[in-house]
């Protein structure tokens, strides 16, 4: 939804930094797809038995004139991950407090079975996000432009109001 409601504030829409494997539900097997706007793209690879070779597209940033300022902390995961990823690529977008969870790679499970003898149910995700060296690390997240300690909201209004003030 993050992709959505930035499209309705600006009118464009961004593109994520990221690619996504995925495993296609209408054929059962692995294609390399980009996702912009909820809409997945094929892009080329090239399969052997030992190497797979992805070609990431650039990362696009979007002109954007409205101040966004986006507020995260250890407990921004997931999908408010996808929010900060999407705020990257837009100028004008100041992401303030500390790292993100780091709970982004995948998503929620999605395929569910069942051990064969004990009937023990488990899912998985049928895609895998893949971001580029460096902007995202699995546990660790993403690193906010400014950090800050303790509550990012009570920080971030501490700063605007003391630069109201100058």
């Amino acid at each position: 939804m993050a992709d959505q409601w930035l499209h309705q504030l600006t009118g464009y829409i961004i593109p994520p930094n990221f690619n996504n494997l995925a495993i296609s539900s209408y054929n059962d097997h692995v294609e390399w797809f980009i996702e912009t706007a909820g809409q997945y793209h094929p892009i080329p690879t090239f399969f052997d038995e030992n190497h797979t070779t992805l070609i990431l597209p650039p990362c696009e940033v979007i002109a954007n004139d409205q101040l966004i300022i986006v507020l995260v902390d250890r407990f921004t995961a997931s999908a408010g991950e996808r929010m900060v990823d999407f705020a990257f690529s837009m100028e004008n977008v100041l992401v303030i407090g500390q790292n993100t969870g780091g709970a982004y790679i995948s998503g929620n499970g999605r395929i569910n079975s069942a051990l064969p003898w004990s009937n023990i149910p488990f899912g998985f995700s049928f895609d895998m996000r893949v971001p580029p060296e460096g902007h995202f690390q699995e546990g660790i997240g993403f690193a906010p432009d400014i950090w800050v300690m303790g509550d990012a909201l009570t920080a971030a209004l501490n700063m605007l109001n003391h630069h109201i003030e100058d």
